[in-house]
């Protein structure tokens, strides 16, 4: 679910729930004090999906992840349609392997209570 925060257009949204590519884009933005809180999980950096975890924490601090779709960045990686589709299948691997790692990062803190 996504929640109005304010907007003369509903343009500014807070997001509680994860979902691929949040937090991840190329003018991305985290407050010092909570990232400080919430360092990026360095086991998943080299296939990605440190920032989609990331999220998941800041979130379950009680936390929102704010989303300005008026924001514009211009950002490309010179990919053609082809090279596109591949990453983006890509992408929805590595949120899955996000999502397991949160799930046994869970188990190992239910374990330890």
């Amino acid at each position: 679910l996504k929640n109005i925060l304010f907007s003369k257009k509903d343009s500014v949204k807070l997001e509680n729930k994860i979902h691929p590519g949040i937090l991840s884009c190329s003018n991305a933005s985290v407050r010092k004090n909570i990232f400080d809180n919430h360092l990026f999980a360095n086991e998943l950096g080299e296939k990605g999906g440190e920032d989609v975890e990331l999220a998941y924490r800041i979130i379950m601090d009680d936390y929102y992840i704010a989303y300005v779709p008026e924001l514009l960045v211009m950002h490309s990686h010179g990919s053609n349609l082809k090279k596109f589709l591949k990453e983006l299948k890509n992408w929805k691997i590595m949120y899955n392997e996000v999502l397991e790692y949160i799930n046994m990062q869970e188990k190992k803190n239910e374990e330890n209570i």
